[in-house]
């Protein structure tokens, strides 16, 4: 409920409903019986891609049809050429909620991307900047010292940002000073104003159906898109030069791919269901923070909850300072008040490791939270922005809160690990435990759980205190400390959020080990500037350097600071840049929620597997990382696929299962090869952190 300004100055209430859930739950159909019902509600479109015009089939856009006798809003007005940020769409929005307001009607808001729709649940005005100032600030902070001073100006002008905002990290420092300039210190970036424990200008209604269901719809919304002429619709937009937003739209690459030769049209259908899938997984991990939405498990019951909360708005009986209704009402959040424990529940495909609470589980604070602040960067983040999302704990024995860590290192990409504890600290606590300047600090922070007849399972977070998929250094250092603390074999297997990887020791010396671990399936685009798109369980953009002086002369933090802004579709993006050498390459990193690193393992055989289809080199590649040498080897190919288990409880299989290549030309099915990454691991120190890293 808002307060907008009608003519002559008076003031109305303005008040509606959001629809909110993942992908493929069928948001639009749940709008439209809605709208239909109660036809003074409008919907209005929350999507970033939505607003593309040219993107109908890509989108899921509801028919022309309907758009046009619901009158919808903010929909399919953007040239596909055209950037549209968070900034913009709001700004359009403010328009549109004014003339509904002046018609009596009242918005009925539709999303999308999460990230919109809790600026727009929470009233969320970006502060604002300058343009201009920010390029002028870009052009005079050229290294650390400059990136100090600017810093201590911004400590002055807005101490509150300045206890937030690390400053190595010069993209927030920019903002954040540009803020603090253009507004003469009455604006800050400072506070969590898209967090979910403050009001609620609309109440949200999320539709969350059970996990079969969702994948199947999943698969059959993709068969429609298809058959409604989702190839041509890509190949007429490639000619249009889309945005990079746009261009981030799933399907775009993967039928372009197609288009351009590279796949098969079934190849680059089942690419789409795997990426889409994933966005359902950050979609529920966003999502289920929030307890103010009403979760409902059909639209027949979303009709009924909307119902009640339109009825009590309009009486006066709905506060947006009250949660209304259940926390979950039904599918993958029911609840029952009988269970303390966490159970799984298989969504399909869309990850192995995926669950959900058990009923009425509580969530002991496992749900990863990071600043959401970051959104004043350039308010452009796509969907999902800081959730990296869900995992499985294993039902194991709760241990004390006191939380013991481990320092290793692993050719100079630096580790916590300890064992995951039965409260979880959130990501702010993390990332004050990784802060090299205030707490223990490290690149990352590995829990591990090792359950009786089951693999260990690996949680890894980032610097800022976000989750990550896996890590090759991180996964060897884990490797060692299960051989020596846990006392398994030299051979073992690791569940990650990027599926079952394997640890190997290779070499054991007094102090330093040399292990050596998979890596699992690498697939690899080439992007139209020339740059690589390298998924090795975690997203990386290789990009191809001239030559060692070109290199050494990159300012690896601002550039790799530019990528995140643009990588909207995975939630930020790892990138590496490379130099051929006499038997690989030379790279360095900057790792998505760290900065540049010493070294980052996935990102070498990123830059590996470049290399080779570059034809740098064959069987093995030697990525020269800041921190050390880090060797690539490409092995022979399962024949069959399948995982042979060689008897070990831990052990790791003797036959590894690798990528399928499908050749169009002979019709033969080729696996691709298995790639293994070796380096060392050195324990540096046992450490227990200051209970006040941990205090709220």
């Amino acid at each position: 409920m808002i307060d907008w300004a009608g003519e002559g100055g008076r003031t109305r209430k303005l008040t509606g409903v959001a629809i909110v859930g993942p992908t493929a739950s069928g948001k639009t159909e749940f709008a439209h019986v809605l709208a239909h019902r109660r036809r003074d509600l409008v919907p209005v479109a929350v999507d970033a891609l939505t607003v593309y015009k040219a993107l109908p089939i890509t989108t899921a856009m509801p028919e022309p049809t309907a758009i046009a006798e619901l009158d919808y809003r903010c929909v399919a007005h953007v040239p596909v050429d055209e950037e549209y940020s968070l900034g913009q769409f709001l700004q359009d929005l403010d328009r549109e909620l004014c003339r509904l307001s002046e018609g009596g009607q009242r918005p009925l808001f539709v999303g999308g991307t999460a990230l919109w729709i809790r600026a727009v649940v929470n009233g969320f005005v970006p502060p604002k900047g300058a343009p201009g100032l920010r390029h002028w600030l870009e052009t005079r902070l050229c290294d650390d010292a400059d990136d100090q001073s600017a810093y201590h100006l911004l400590t002055q002008l807005d101490p509150r940002a300045g206890e937030l905002i690390d400053p190595r990290n010069r993209r927030r420092l920019l903002r954040a000073l540009e803020v603090a300039l253009a507004s003469g210190a009455t604006e800050s970036v400072a506070g969590d104003r898209l967090g979910v424990d403050g009001p609620q200008r609309y109440p949200q209604i999320g539709l969350a159906l059970e996990p079969e269901v969702l994948t199947r719809r999943i698969s059959l919304r993709i068969e429609h898109q298809i058959a409604r002429g989702w190839v041509d619709e890509i190949a007429r937009v490639l000619t249009m030069d889309p945005s990079r937003t746009a261009r981030a739209a799933i399907g775009v690459t993967e039928l372009s791919d197609y288009l351009a030769g590279k796949s098969s049209l079934d190849e680059a259908i089942e690419r789409i269901a795997r990426r889409t899938r994933r966005l359902v997984k950050r979609q529920l991990s966003w999502l289920r923070r929030d307890p103010r939405i009403v979760w409902v498990s059909s639209i027949d019951e979303g009709l009924h909850q909307a119902d009640r909360l339109l009825d009590q708005i309009v009486s006066g009986h709905w506060s947006p300072d009250t949660i209304h209704g259940p926390r979950r009402a039904a599918g993958p959040f029911a609840e029952s008040p009988a269970k303390e424990n966490w159970i799984e529940n298989d969504l399909g495909e869309i990850d192995p490791a995926f669950v959900t609470p058990a009923a009425g589980a509580p969530y002991n604070g496992r749900d990863m939270q990071r600043v959401e602040s970051a959104l004043a960067q350039d308010h452009s983040i796509g969907e999902g922005e800081t959730l990296r999302g869900v995992f499985r704990p294993q039902i194991i024995e709760r241990r004390d809160d006191e939380l013991q860590v481990v320092k290793y290192t692993g050719a100079g990409n630096d580790f916590l690990i300890g064992e995951m504890p039965s409260q979880l600290p959130d990501g702010v606590m993390i990332s004050a435990l990784l802060d090299r300047s205030h707490g223990v600090g490290a690149d990352g922070l590995i829990l591990v759980e090792v359950a009786q007849g089951a693999q260990p399972r690996m949680h890894l977070y980032n610097q800022d205190g976000s989750r990550a998929e896996m890590s090759g250094n991180g996964l060897r250092c884990l490797g060692h400390y299960l051989v020596e603390r846990h006392g398994l074999g030299p051979s073992l297997s690791i569940m990650t959020d990027a599926g079952l990887r394997y640890y190997r020791l290779v070499e054991q010396g007094n102090w330093a080990w040399i292990g050596e671990t998979t890596m699992g399936v690498v697939e690899m685009t080439i992007e139209p500037d020339g740059s690589f798109l390298v998924d090795v369980g975690n997203p990386h953009r290789v990009i191809v350097m001239g030559g060692l002086a070109e290199l050494e002369g990159l300012d690896i933090a601002a550039e790799g600071a530019k990528q995140q802004g643009l990588a909207l579709a995975t939630d930020g993006i790892n990138v590496e840049w490379i130099v051929r050498s006499e038997d690989g390459c030379v790279m360095r990193v900057f790792e998505r929620g760290v900065g540049p690193t010493m070294a980052c393992g996935t990102g070498s055989v990123a830059a590996a597997w470049v290399a080779r289809s570059l034809g740098w080199i064959r069987e093995r590649a030697v990525v020269e990382n800041p921190g050390g040498e880090l060797s690539v080897h490409f092995g022979a190919p399962s024949t069959n696929g399948l995982a042979a288990d060689n008897g070990d409880e831990h052990g790791a299989p003797t036959r590894l299962s690798g990528a399928v290549d499908r050749g169009e030309s002979s019709g033969v099915v080729q696996a691709a090869p298995e790639v293994w990454l070796r380096g060392p691991s050195l324990l540096i120190a046992d450490i227990t952190p200051a209970r006040w890293l941990f205090s709220s």
